[in-house]
C-alpha cells in the first residue's frame, strides 16, 4: 500500500505484505540462500507481513527480535518450513504483536529440533499451525522476559514430536502475563516427553503462570505426562481430553513429592488455585489423579473416566473433587419441581430411566422417586422420616425384613412374613406387631 505525496510514492510499512520469494526464498534453494532471503524480508518489512508461499523450504531458522507488528504468514499446511538438524524453526524475542500463522513446520525432513521458541512477545497470536516430526518441543515459551507475554495460541496441532507439545518455563517470580491455549492438540507423540508442561520449579517459590486452556487435547503419549504443572498457580483448563498410554503413573498429578514419571496430568511443587473442568480421561495408568504433599485449592470439576483406572491413588485434603462426576454412565444435575429446588439425579447406566432425585427443599433433604412425585426419605433438623415401603435393614434379599410404622393396626395386605410394624397412635394396648403365616400378631 502506498500513500501519495506530490511527485513521490511513500511506502506505508505498517500495511506491507512482502513475499519472501521476491527476496530469493525457493524450495530448490540451499539453506544459506533461504536464510538470507528471510532475513532480507524481515529487514525490509518494517511493520507488516512476510508471506511464505506454498513449498518446502530448507533453512537454518530465523529470528524476530525487538520488533513490533510483524507477522509471518503462510498459505496453510502447503507452506512447509523444514529447519536443518538441531535448528529452531522460528525464534521470537522481546517483541510486541509479532504473529505467526498458517504454516507447517516439519522437523522430519531435515532434522529440525524446535518449532517455535518465544521469550517475550506481548499481545501475540500464533494460530493455524501444524508442527510435526521435531526432535524437541513443538512450542517452547520462556516466561521471564520483561517485554511480557499475553500470547494467544489457537488451532495448533503438535504431532509426533520428541519433546513437549507445549513447554513453558519460568525461573523468576515476576508476573509477565498470561498464555491462552485454544483448540490446542498434542497427538500421537508416542516418543514425546509429554503433552503440556507448565514449569516454574526454577522460580524458587510458587508463581502465577496464568494459563487458560480451552479444548486442549493430549493423546497417546507413551513415556510422558499429559499435563504437568510444576510449582505454579492460577492455571485453568476447561473441556479437555487427556488420554495417555503409559501405564507407569496417573492421569492427573497434583504433585509436590516428586512422583512424576508416567503421569497423564501433573501439578507439582507448591501450587494452588489450579482448576480443571469438563475433562475426559482415558487409558490405563495407575490412577488418573495423584495428589502430592504441597499446595491447596486445586480443583477438578466435571470429569469423565473412560478407562478402568481408579480416579486417584492418594487421599489428600489439598484438592477438591467436583460436584458432578460421570464414570461409565450418566449423572445429571437438574432443577425440577418448583421453588428453585436444586436437584441431583442419579441414574443407573444399565437401566436408564430409573434415576432417583436428591433435593434440599427449605432445609429438608429429600430423596424422591423416579417420577419426582413422592418422597422416599426425608431428613429434617428434628430427625429423619421413611415413606413408602418402610425400612428394609438388609436390602431386598431372602431373609430380610421390612420395618413399617403408621397410625392404627396394620392392614392384612401390608408387608410379608418376617416384617415388623410399629403403631404410632397413642392409647392402644399393642404397639409392635410381627407378621407370620400371613397374619399380623401383637408383640408389645
Amino acid at each position: 500500500m502506498f500513500t501519495a505525496t506530490p511527485g513521490i510514492f511513500v511506502a506505508d510499512t505498517q500495511a506491507l505484505v512482502l513475499n519472501a520469494a521476491d527476496f530469493g526464498l525457493a524450495s530448490s534453494a540451499s539453506a544459506s540462500q533461504n536464510d538470507a532471503a528471510i532475513a532480507a524480508a524481515i529487514t525490509a518489512v518494517g511493520r507488516g507481513t512476510i508471506f511464505i508461499p506454498a513449498g518446502v523450504y530448507k533453512y537454518s531458522g530465523f529470528t524476530l527480535s525487538n520488533l513490533t507488528d510483524v507477522s509471518v504468514m503462510g498459505a496453510g499446511t502447503g507452506s512447509i518450513l523444514a529447519p536443518t538438524a538441531g535448528a529452531t524453526a522460528i525464534t521470537i524475542a522481546n517483541c510486541t504483536r509479532c504473529h505467526v500463522h498458517d504454516l507447517k513446520i516439519d522437523g522430519s525432513i531435515n532434522g529440525g529440533a524446535t518449532g517455535i521458541s518465544i521469550s517475550g512477545d506481548f499481545d501475540a497470536h500464533i494460530y493455524n499451525m501444524h508442527l510435526n516430526g521435531l526432535s524437541g518441543d513443538a512450542v517452547y515459551v520462556q516466561g521471564d522476559s520483561a517485554s511480557g507475554l499475553e500470547i494467544h495460541f489457537n488451532n495448533i496441532t503438535a504431532r509426533a514430536n520428541g519433546g513437549y507439545g507445549y513447554h513453558f518455563i519460568r525461573t523468576t517470580t515476576n508476573d509477565r502475563g498470561g498464555v491462552y491455549l485454544s483448540n490446542y492438540q498434542c497427538i500421537y507423540d508416542t516418543q514425546g516427553a509429554g503433552g503440556v508442561s507448565i514449569d516454574a520449579s526454577g522460580a524458587g517459590s510458587s508463581v502465577s503462570t496464568f494459563h487458560f486452556g480451552v479444548n486442549v487435547v493430549v493423546d497417546n503419549y507413551v513415556g510422558g505426562n499429559m499435563l504437568e504443572i510444576h510449582n505454579a498457580n492460577q492455571n485453568r483448563f476447561v473441556n479437555g481430553w487427556f488420554a495417555g498410554t503409559h501405564s507407569g503413573g496417573a492421569s492427573v498429578l497434583f504433585d509436590g513429592d516428586g512422583y512424576m514419571n508416567g503421569i497423564d496430568q501433573a501439578i507439582n511443587g507448591t501450587q494452588h488455585d489450579n482448576m480443571l473442568n469438563l475433562i475426559e480421561f482415558d487409558g490405563a495408568p495407575i490412577a488418573h489423579v495423584h495428589v502430592g504433599s504441597s499446595g491447596a485449592n486445586n480443583i477438578l470439576g466435571f470429569y469423565n473416566i473412560f478407562g478402568s483406572s481408579a480416579l486417584t491413588d492418594t487421599v489428600s485434603a489439598l484438592w477438591s473433587r467436583g460436584s458432578v462426576v460421570q464414570q461409565f454412565g450418566p449423572m445429571t444435575i437438574q432443577t425440577l419441581g418448583g421453588a428453585g429446588s436444586q436437584c441431583l439425579g442419579l441414574d443407573d447406566p444399565a437401566h436408564p430411566g430409573t434415576q432417583k432425585w436428591w433435593r434440599n427443599s427449605n432445609g429438608s433433604l429429600q430423596l424422591l422417586n423416579t417420577a419426582f412425585s413422592s418422597t422416599i426419605f426425608r431428613v429434617d433438623d428434628g430427625g429423619f422420616v421413611f415413606a413408602g415401603g418402610g425400612i428394609m435393614p438388609y436390602g431386598n434379599n431372602t431373609g430380610a425384613c421390612t420395618l413399617y410404622s403408621g397410625s392404627g393396626a396394620p392392614g392384612a395386605g401390608l408387608g410379608s412374613n418376617g416384617d415388623f410394624y410399629f403403631r404410632s397412635d397413642g392409647g392402644a394396648s399393642t404397639h409392635m406387631y410381627f407378621k407370620a403365616a400371613g397374619a399380623w400378631s401383637g408383640l408389645i
